[in-house]
């Protein structure tokens, strides 16, 4: 028995495929994998908790840095760790789609990532999203304009995600908005998660 060749493309053809792409492109591709790790049940999203945390110190301490390296791509394997073992927000998740599916990004570029500060999702993200479109996305998942200094952009962003309780469904509703209006986030089209 012969066995079939792996049609799945490597990292390093996805990141060339990245590189291809226009920023509306890689905004709609990156909602799109975040819309699928959610659907697949693959992340578990909270507000106010920080952009990616451990839901247990004692992984984090022992299992998490284990292989830091800061000259090397964070793996394929470490990412689908993070994934199962930490609770993001919503930049979080666009972050840790962008560096498990199309990634070119090392540990010097992103620190710990575990408990990473907003500056460092902004920077692994700036080549898919702008810092104020960032800031929506942010103000719509924690339903509140603070991020955008209350606005009128974040308070339109506040409203969108007022009404959806559940942190997965509220990103669903926000990455179903950037695929729908190809590549941009509209919050003043509200969405209704069924």
């Amino acid at each position: 028995m012969t066995r079939k060749p792996n049609r799945q493309p490597t990292r390093k053809q996805m990141a060339q495929q990245w590189e291809d792409m226009t920023s509306a492109e890689r905004r709609v591709a990156l909602a799109e994998d975040v819309l699928a790790s959610l659907e697949a049940n693959e992340i578990a999203l909270a507000a106010a908790t920080g952009y990616i945390t451990a839901k247990n110190q004692d992984w984090e301490e022992k299992q998490y840095l284990k292989d830091y390296d800061p000259d090397k791509c964070i793996s394929k394997q470490k990412c689908n760790s993070i994934k199962k073992n930490c609770t993001m927000c919503a930049r979080g998740a666009l972050m840790m789609a962008r560096i498990d599916k199309y990634n070119s990004i090392t540990w010097e570029r992103t620190g710990r990532l575990i408990n990473v500060r907003g500056f460092v999702t902004s920077n692994v993200l700036s080549d898919a999203f702008s810092a104020y479109q960032l800031k929506q996305i942010e103000c719509a998942f924690e339903r509140s304009p603070a991020h955008l200094k209350h606005s009128t952009g974040g308070m339109d962003a506040a409203r969108f995600g007022s009404h959806i309780t559940n942190a997965n469904l509220r990103m669903m509703a926000i990455c179903q908005n950037i695929i729908d209006h190809d590549g941009e986030f509209c919050p003043s089209v509200q969405y209704e998660i069924v």
